[in-house]
C-alpha cells in the first residue's frame, strides 16, 4: 500500500541497471502533481504542485517497484536469490593475517546457513543486524569515531506524526459536484487513476472536533494495479490512536463512513476487509 516517488537520484541507479524505461512505463509521471480537493458535499477544487524540472520523477507502489528489481535480479545467472532468509549474526574471523566476515543466515523453516560473503549491505531496516555489528566493531577497534554507524536523529516537521494506509478499490464513484449539477442528477464521476485526490472530512475546521478531523490523500497510480491507497496522517493525540473503539474493524469503518461520506458511498469502496488498515507506523524524526 505504500507509494514511492523515484526521483532524479533514484533514476541514476535505475539508469545504471537499465531499468529507467520500465520505471517510466509502470509509473506515473510526477513532474507535476495534479490534484483534486473534494469536500463532503462533493464540491471540488483543483491544486497543482511541481517537483522541479531536473528530471521527471515517477510515482509507483512499493510492490511494483520491488517487482521491477526482482525481475532484473532473476535475469542474472550469477545471483542466487533467496526469499525469506535473514541475517541473524555477523562475526569477524581471523585466519592467519586475514580477517574474514562470517554471516549466519536463517531461512523460513528455521534452517541456518553460514557463509563468508565478499560484501554485506546493511539494507535490513531500522534494527539492522549489519549496522549494529559495525557499531560494535567500531567500539572494539577504538579510535575517535566509534559512533559513526549509530543512527542519527534530526529535527523534522514530520517528527512524531503517525499514519495509516487504506487500500481502496481501484475505481469508485464520487458525489455530484453541486456547482456543475445543482439538482444532483448527473452521471456519476469516477476517480481517475493518474490523478491525485485529497478528501476533507466532516470535522474540517478548528471550531469542530480537532481530534476527529482528518484527511485522506490518494497519490497517482497506474490503472493496471487495480487498487488505490489512501493515507491518514495525524498527530499521536488524534482519536484514531487514542479511541479504543477505532482499533476494531467495525469502529474504524464507522468512523470512516461518518468522516468521509464522499468516499465511502457504499460498503464496497474498501477492498480488503478485515485487513482494512495496515499496521500503524510512526514517521521517524
Amino acid at each position: 500500500g505504500f507509494m514511492y516517488l523515484v526521483n532524479a537520484l533514484g533514476l541514476k541507479f535505475t539508469d545504471r541497471h537499465g531499468l529507467s524505461e520500465t520505471i517510466a512505463q509502470e509509473g506515473v509521471d510526477g513532474s507535476v502533481l495534479n490534484g483534486n480537493r473534494i469536500g463532503i458535499d462533493g464540491q471540488r477544487s483543483k491544486f497543482s504542485f511541481s517537483f522541479g524540472k531536473i528530471r521527471a520523477p515517477y510515482w509507483l507502489p512499493r510492490d511494483g517497484f520491488v517487482s521491477i528489481l526482482e525481475k532484473a535480479v532473476r535475469k542474472r545467472s550469477s545471483v542466487d536469490l533467496k526469499e525469506g532468509w535473514e541475517v541473524t549474526a555477523l562475526r569477524r574471523v581471523t585466519e592467519g593475517e586475514e580477517t574474514l566476515i562470517e554471516a549466519t543466515l536463517q531461512g523460513p523453516g528455521g534452517d541456518e546457513k553460514i557463509i563468508r560473503p565478499f560484501l554485506v549491505v546493511g539494507a535490513d531496516g531500522l534494527r539492522s543486524v549489519v549496522r549494529s555489528s559495525l557499531s560494535q566493531w567500531a567500539v572494539e577497534d577504538g579510535g575517535t569515531d566509534t559512533n559513526r554507524f549509530e543512527m542519527e536523529e534530526k529535527s523534522s516537521p514530520a517528527g512524531g506524526l503517525r499514519y495509516k494506509v487504506l487500500k481502496l478499490n481501484g475505481s469508485f464513484a464520487l458525489p455530484s459536484d453541486p456547482k456543475s449539477s445543482p439538482n444532483g442528477a448527473s452521471t456519476p464521476e469516477m476517480i481517475e487513476p493518474e490523478q491525485s485526490y485529497t478528501f476533507t472530512s466532516r470535522y474540517l475546521g478548528s471550531w469542530k472536533d480537532k481530534n476527529r478531523e482528518a484527511r485522506l490523500g490518494l497519490l497517482p497510480l497506474k490503472k493496471k494495479y487495480g487498487y488505490r491507497t489512501a493515507n491518514i496522517i495525524t498527530w499521536p493525540d488524534h482519536s484514531i490512536w487514542t479511541n479504543a473503539s477505532l482499533s476494531t474493524l467495525p469502529g474504524i469503518k464507522s468512523f470512516l463512513h461518518e468522516s468521509f461520506p464522499q468516499v465511502f458511498l457504499s460498503p464496497f469502496t474498501v477492498s480488503l476487509p478485515p485487513s482494512l488498515l495496515l499496521p500503524v507506523l510512526p514517521l521517524l524524526p
